[in-house]
């Protein structure tokens, strides 16, 4: 059995990705769960150009790229495994609903690095996928939850 091909992360943080969950922030919580899931290199991107976040990108081009946002979620495992297993797809959730991450290797790669720069940015690229016919794949259960709160 071959081991997964190797991926690199983008985790689009924002000040609201200082909400702590048990004692860690948002962005350290969904940069430790992309480590997790394999990532060999991981960007946490908060208010980066787009021309840094290329030139990051651009040290490994060969490399499939999941880019998620954890600016106002907290991020778990099934999310980053279902973007990965489902290869270039809009992981939404059980109501079709964009789920926060997307995946690609190869010619979409570059889009994706360039909305990598904001969760809005990644919200219109995902919608562009699914007009232009990219598939979806759903999420497994507790993927990904609201935190924008101390509350919640």
């Amino acid at each position: 059995m071959s081991s997964p091909a190797p991926f690199d992360a983008i985790v689009i943080a924002a000040a609201t990705s200082r909400v702590k969950v048990c004692g860690l922030t948002l962005v350290e919580r969904a940069r430790r769960v992309a480590v997790k899931a394999g990532a060999l290199r991981v960007l946490v991107a908060e208010d980066l150009a787009p021309a840094a976040l290329a030139a990051w990108a651009a040290a490994e081009p060969a490399r499939a790229l999941v880019v998620v946002d954890a600016s106002d979620h907290v991020i778990h495992m099934p999310l980053i495994a279902t973007a990965r297993g489902a290869g270039t797809a809009v992981v939404v959730d059980d109501t079709g609903a964009f789920a926060g991450a997307l995946f690609a290797e190869g010619g979409r790669r570059a889009e994706l690095v360039a909305a990598a720069t904001d969760g809005a940015a990644l919200a219109a690229l995902a919608a562009a996928w699914r007009a232009a016919g990219v598939p979806t794949a759903t999420h497994g259960e507790l993927s990904r939850h609201p935190a924008r709160t101390a509350a919640e």
